[in-house]
Formats: structure tokens, C-alpha cells, sequence
């Protein structure tokens, strides 16, 4: 069984406005990025669509006291929880009017980071910077990035939009750990592969 967003939120110990609350503040802290309450409203909503939670139920004997929430008088043990990537990112790409090419990172990183325990939280700001851009060329854009492209892409970004240099060692050792470590992507025939669902505790 899926459950519902009104029913996401119990599990996720959250409130609808406290995620709204929470996008506003953190666009206008992190990029100056100021939204009306309609917008902020879409946005909320592309999260929570986005986030799928997966429950059985069971009993009050189950050995799994941890996992065990209550939905209208039933017990049930949670299953997976699961973010899906693709989805969230073209719900971003729709909305048009909120985002520019130039700040859309900032927007699809601050809905990542709206689940503390999401593994996006454990990565530092170039490990951030460099999997929220590849999932939005993969997903947003529908680019096909080869092996061999891929070090140019990420470095024409960093000089183009952070006015930064990336070196090729740092490179490397973000995507070792983005397909090694987390297995959020993959290469496949020799070209970049974001996979859609992100798994979380």
C-alpha cells in the first residue's frame, strides 16, 4: 500500500506550512530567490508527490517497534521510503515562471535537502553541486553525457555559473563516489545514467 501525502507528512514528522515555510526561507537565504504563496504551494506539492512511502500492515506483536505508525486505527510497518528524482524535476521544470536556468540548481537541491536524512544532506558542496546539475541535464534536459564529455560538462558549469575551476581529480573522485558509494549513477555503454529513485531511512 502507497500512502497518500496527508499521510506522508505522519511519517516524514512534518507539517505541510513547515515545508513551505522552509522553501522560502532557505531560496531567499541561499539565492535571493523571493516566491509568491502560490508558487511556494507548487513547490510543496512537487516534493510530496515525489516522495513515495510504501506500508504493510501488521500487528501489534511485530518485532519492528520502530517502524510501526498508525493510519486510521490500522498498524502498519514501513517498507521503503523513496524519493523519485525524475519526476520532482520535471514537476520543477514545468512550473516556468518560478525558475531560471541560472537558479534552477538552487531550487531542485533545496527540495532534496527538505528530508534531513536523504543521503544529498552527507555530501559536500561540490558532491552536491555536481549530482543535482547531472540530474538536471539527465532528467530535465534529457542529455545524453558520454564518459568522455562528461569532465568538460561539469567544468563549463563550474566556470559559467560559479565562476569557479574544477579539476579533473576532484571530478573523478565525485563520481566514484556518486556510483560506487551512494550508486545514484551509473555508466552504461559509456554514458551517464541518474537512476530515479533515491532510497532513504
Amino acid at each position: 500500500m502507497i500512502l497518500e501525502n496527508k499521510d506522508k507528512y505522519k511519517v516524514l514528522a512534518e507539517e505541510p506550512q513547515r515545508i513551505k515555510d522552509f522553501l522560502s526561507d532557505e531560496l531567499f537565504k541561499t539565492a535571493g530567490i523571493s516566491l509568491t504563496e502560490d508558487q511556494i504551494n507548487i513547490l510543496e506539492k512537487a516534493f510530496i508527490d515525489n516522495v513515495i512511502i510504501e506500508v504493510e500492515e501488521s500487528n501489534e506483536n511485530a518485532n519492528v517497534k520502530t517502524s510501526l505508525k498508525i493510519f486510521n486505527n490500522k498498524i502498519v510497518v514501513i517498507k521503503t521510503k523513496k524519493l523519485s528524482i525524475k519526476e520532482m524535476i520535471n514537476a520543477v521544470m514545468d512550473i516556468g515562471s518560478i525558475t531560471t536556468q541560472g537558479n534552477v540548481f538552487v531550487v531542485i537541491a533545496t527540495l532534496l535537502n527538505l528530508v534531513s536524512v536523504l543521503f544529498i544532506t552527507k555530501l559536500n558542496d561540490d558532491e552536491k553541486e555536481i549530482y543535482v546539475y547531472l540530474a538536471y541535464l539527465y532528467f530535465g534536459k534529457h542529455n545524453k553525457i558520454s564518459n568522455v564529455k562528461i569532465h568538460e560538462i561539469i567544468k563549463l558549469h563550474y566556470k559559467e555559473s560559479l565562476e569557479e575551476t574544477i579539476s579533473d581529480r576532484k571530478i573523478n573522485s565525485v563520481l566514484k563516489m556518486l556510483e560506487d558509494d551512494l550508486r545514484v549513477i551509473e555508466f552504461v555503454d559509456g554514458y551517464l545514467v541518474v537512476k530515479d529513485k533515491i532510497y532513504f531511512e
